[in-house]
């Protein structure tokens, strides 16, 4: 249901997973250390990418048809995949493709987050906010913003995917009707005006545990407060760097005591630091595991 041109590109921070190319040199310094599995996830940790972007077509080059699979079931590929569009147009030319280069991307954005809209009520569907709008809707721009533990809820109301993607500095765009919506996360996209960012908390401060202890009882020891919604702040691979040796380097691994680094030489991920996508809780723990935990 959204409006998108075969001949256009974007930049994205999150890399897109499915026919890519790279250059040589780029290869020269991760190919030494690429991952047999979950490459992926790899290539979209912080201490991998280091800030770099991908430049990916807005209508795709591929299709997955992967129905069923290890990391895929019917019922999700029905919902999401199978609704994608696949470009059929092959184009003789994109046009002036300067409009992709880091700085005209990022000042063409900050525009678009000057010259938008907040939409501030909870998640609605893009045809009810149109419909809101009136009929002077086209031409508009409307940001809406989320946390990464709400995200799922406006991501249902729009039928996308539920895992924030196709994010440039986290901050996606879809087309509706004449409407361009956009999609910031408020702890972390930097286009986003102060007053609609959601800071850390001044006193906020990653503390290591100890193997097989919970954060409630490890902040408490420092006289602090384990603060859920804070670890976000500090799940990344760099941060996790500065507490813990990583010797195997760093992962994206789900669990409720991530990020952590493993200690319990008996488990696939020993002596990795783990990073997680979804938010943790204070009072998870594992035994052979060492939690940082997000003390304020």
């Amino acid at each position: 249901k959204y409006t998108w041109d075969s001949h256009r590109m974007f930049r994205t921070t999150y890399f897109p997973g499915l026919g890519w190319m790279l250059r040589k040199e780029l290869w020269d310094e991760i190919g030494p250390k690429f991952p047999k599995e979950h490459w992926d996830h790899w290539m979209r940790l912080d201490t991998t990418a280091q800030g770099r972007e991908c430049v990916v077509p807005e209508v795709n080059r591929n299709f997955n048809i992967g129905e069923k699979g290890a990391n895929m079931e019917s019922r999700t590929y029905e919902k999401y995949l199978s609704k994608m569009m696949i470009s059929n147009d092959l184009p003789d030319s994109y046009g002036d493709l300067d409009y992709l280069t880091k700085s005209n991307y990022e000042q063409w954005m900050a525009g678009v987050f000057a010259g938008a809209r907040h939409w501030p009520t909870s998640p609605d569907s893009p045809e009810s906010i149109v419909a809101a709008m009136g009929e002077h809707h086209e031409g508009q721009t409307i940001v809406l913003t989320y946390r990464s533990e709400t995200y799922t809820r406006l991501a249902d109301r729009f039928e996308i995917w539920p895992f924030p993607r196709a994010h440039h500095l986290h901050a996606s765009y879809l087309r509706y009707k004449g409407v361009l919506f956009i999609l910031a996360d408020a702890r972390f996209c930097p286009y986003l005006p102060e007053n609609l960012k959601v800071l850390p908390s001044p006193g906020l401060r990653p503390i290591p545990a100890q193997r097989g202890a919970d954060c409630v009882s490890t902040c408490k020891d420092k006289g602090l407060q384990c603060m859920e919604h804070e670890f976000w702040f500090i799940n990344t691979c760099k941060i996790l760097e500065e507490h813990f040796s990583c010797a195997r380097g760093c992962a994206l691994v789900l669990g409720p005591d991530i990020p952590n680094f493993v200690e319990d030489p008996s488990l696939s991920t020993y002596h990795q630091c783990l990073v997680n996508q979804e938010e943790p809780k204070c009072s998870a723990r594992h035994p052979g595991t060492s939690r940082l935990c997000a003390c304020s």
